[in-house]
């Protein structure tokens, strides 16, 4: 609601429950596989409460069996190990 921009008019509780559709949706059609980006934004408080409802929609999610914490995820440590140095020119890592 606070982007004067966009015109999507959508609350963060919206936000939230889009993202649970698409985690019901994705648990029903690709074994719960399911990535989310975030492209930033100007208006840092909505963006903030974006994330925040989004991120609770995906944590009540169970945890996915393969690539669940602890167990090994090399593909995931090498992306991270190639990625960490460019992305601490800009933030604190």
């Amino acid at each position: 609601m606070d982007d004067p921009l966009g015109g999507m008019r959508l609350t963060a509780d919206c936000f939230g429950r889009l993202t649970a559709s698409l985690a019901a949706i994705a648990d029903e059609c690709c074994q719960g596989r399911l990535v989310a980006v975030t492209e930033g934004g100007y208006d840092l408080k909505g963006l903030a409460d974006c994330l925040r409802a989004t991120i609770g929609a995906l944590d009540t999610r169970a945890p996915a069996t393969s690539g669940a914490r602890g167990d090994d995820t090399p593909r995931a440590d090498a992306t991270i190990r190639a990625v960490r140095p460019h992305l601490a020119k800009y933030w604190r890592l």
